[in-house]
């Protein structure tokens, strides 16, 4: 009996063992974290010792998404921009609901609203940021960021949170946009633009031992390791800090703001090679290490309202009344009753799989699918002129059409004839399309009908020979791979709508606007006489009414809005601007496809013309008849 009891006290303590040495372990790391360091920037933390990506995206996200592939999201910079707020509500910076002192905020938000017509402004209140934290991140992130005592504390966390997440642009409320974010890689000079850019940072202070690094503007991919490393830091420094120092204002930019971001982002850098000079007194332009942009400070951080190099402006209002700078008082009202909300955030952890916001994951899902998605525009080129011999393109036509094959490396040219349209409309046109450019008696009405064929067909670039290219047509659509059909508008100035150009138009294969103009025009040309064509369908009826009424019949369905609204549009539109319509479209500004001079830099093309004159036809000794026994 003896012997039996004492195999099982023996037993008992087998099995108490690891969990004495479990708690003795958790005691000295308690007991290791009650004194804050000397110098705050030199708390350890995981990044100290570089980890597998996935091993810290297991320690930032729930389980139910630890393990996803982030292959499915973007492995660029998607165009979110991404504000946390103390509304979630748009209609608070309508104009009409603006008062004096919060115009300003309205101001900054309208400009990065306006001036990123293809950006999706993301906009957290603190509910938002408290679902969104509790839905998406581990227990650890969830635990950390109830624990912060302060809003402006969670808004920092917030912003590494969502860059992780979704990827995008994050920048405070606080903030100007002054040059749309497409043209901001060129803008301080690197010419392959967004292109492999994973992450983009900007220096506050320019000064020597490693530049300031500003957190009110950051750029990143989703789930890009630089940001997994900033919320692990930041998580590891709130859980071993305590509450007296969670409350001092002199330790908060050095738990959740700048003064741990900087060293995360210097040690990143520093182990991709850059050394100390490399990261000092960088004033303006751009350095870059690995697929992370380092921007000067004039670009980001510039105080200087009319520095032409200013990308966006900060205006710091944390140091204004009622700013953050001027509170010390915990200002999270559930901060006080902190172990009630962790277990409520516990119990609504196991409710994850059968909640998880699926509207927001939804809603995200599909803008980045929408971001990401593939659409393949054709690299053809195809231009139209008297003879299909290239070599009697002389003067100006030779010219022109040297810069779009100089420009475009890799595209397949085409120079189409009367004959070279008529043989492809037989072979590709159906029974209608073939009786319409058959019945077509002038030059222009057969041009027409086989330019849009040939892009509902074909797809690809449709240019006038009058037209020089200079632009790369990879750089057309600007980073933004979902658009289907460019277009251009070619004078701004006539109201209520501008005249469109049609000298130039890149579309995808079977583009919807395009296709149904192209049934439109066959119905209208099949239904009229060869005579009838001749006297009634002019040039400007076909060319310019008919299109034109198209594309802004088109625009006003896919848009939902009235010709009054389409028209006010117009009137407030740049001529470098640019107009998203349907799903795919996008209209360019006079001044990207019909510039009234060669100074714009921006410029896509410019029309010089030189095609159709006077009575609408060729200006070169092409006559503009023809024999068809079509009546």
């Amino acid at each position: 009996m003896k012997l039996r009891h004492r195999s099982r006290i023996l037993l008992l303590l087998l099995l108490l063992l690891p969990l004495a040495v479990l708690a003795l372990s958790r005691h000295l790391l308690r007991v290791k974290a009650q004194a804050w360091p000397a110098n705050p920037l030199s708390l350890s933390a995981v990044s100290d010792v570089p980890q597998p990506e996935h091993h810290l995206r297991a320690r930032i996200l729930h389980p139910r998404f630890a393990h996803q592939n982030s292959s499915t999201h973007a492995s660029y910079i998607p165009n979110f921009i991404l504000r946390t707020w103390k509304s979630s509500e748009r209609h608070v910076f309508a104009p009409q609901n603006c008062s004096a002192s919060s115009s300003r905020v309205c101001e900054w938000f309208h400009s990065w609203e306006s001036l990123n017509p293809t950006h999706v402004q993301i906009l957290f209140d603190d509910a938002d940021s408290m679902r969104f934290v509790r839905g998406f991140f581990s227990q650890s992130v969830v635990s950390a960021y109830l624990k912060l005592p302060r809003a402006v504390m969670r808004a920092d966390l917030v912003r590494y949170l969502m860059l992780y997440w979704f990827g995008g642009i994050y920048t405070d409320m606080d903030t100007l946009c002054v040059k749309p974010i497409w043209m901001w890689m060129k803008a301080v000079g690197r010419v392959e633009g967004w292109e492999g850019v994973g992450v983009v940072v900007g220096v506050e202070n320019a000064r020597g031992n490693k530049d300031n690094i500003n957190q009110w503007t950051i750029a990143s991919a989703a789930f890009h390791p630089l940001l997994a490393i900033a919320i692990t830091r930041v998580v590891d420094t709130i859980h071993s800090a305590n509450e007296s120092e969670l409350l001092d204002p002199a330790k908060l930019l050095y738990i959740t703001g700048p003064g741990i971001w900087k060293p995360v982002v210097h040690e990143y850098l520093a182990n991709l090679g850059a050394k100390v000079d490399d990261v000092s007194f960088l004033w303006d332009g751009f350095r870059m290490f690995g697929d992370v942009v380092i921007l000067g400070k004039t670009h980001l951080s510039s105080s200087n309202e009319e520095n032409p190099k200013t990308l966006s402006r900060h205006f710091g209002t944390g140091k204004m009344e009622g700013g953050w700078k001027q509170s010390h008082d915990p200002d999270v009202s559930d901060y006080e009753h902190y172990p009630d909300v962790l277990l409520e955030s516990k119990v609504f952890e196991h409710q994850i799989d059968t909640y998880a916001h699926p509207e927001l994951v939804e809603r995200i899902e599909l803008e980045q699918r929408s971001l990401t998605r593939k659409i393949d525009i054709p690299k053809n080129i195809a231009q139209v002129f008297y003879s299909a011999d290239e070599t009697l393109l002389n003067g100006s036509f030779a010219k022109q059409r040297s810069s779009w094959l100089q420009k475009n490396a890799g595209y397949t040219y085409k120079l189409f004839d009367d004959e070279g349209m008529a043989n492809f409309v037989k072979k590709h046109g159906n029974d209608a399309e073939r009786k319409a450019f058959l019945r077509a008696g002038l030059l222009h009405q057969r041009y027409a009908l086989f330019k849009f064929l040939w892009l509902v067909k074909v797809g690809g670039v449709f240019s006038d020979v009058d037209t020089e290219c200079l632009h790369p047509i990879d750089t057309w659509r600007m980073g933004d791979s979902h658009v289907k059909l460019v277009l251009g508008i070619q004078n701004q100035s006539r109201t209520p709508f501008p005249v469109l150009a049609k000298h130039t138009i890149m579309a995808a294969p079977n583009d919807p606007l395009l296709s149904s103009f192209l049934k439109t025009l066959v119905q209208h040309m099949t239904s009229m006489s060869k005579k009838q064509l001749r006297a009634q369908l002019s040039f400007k009826i076909l060319h310019n009414d008919w299109f034109e009424n198209h594309v802004y019949n088109y625009m006003q369905k896919t848009s939902k809005k009235t010709s009054e609204d389409l028209a006010l549009l117009f009137s407030k539109l740049s001529w470098e601007s640019r107009v998203f319509f349907g799903h795919n479209a996008v209209l360019y500004g006079q001044g990207m496809m019909r510039p009234d001079d060669l100074d714009r830099k921006i410029s896509l093309t410019k029309n010089f013309g030189q095609l159709w004159v006077g009575n609408r036809t060729w200006a070169t000794d092409w006559p503009d008849n023809r024999d068809t026994n079509e009546t």
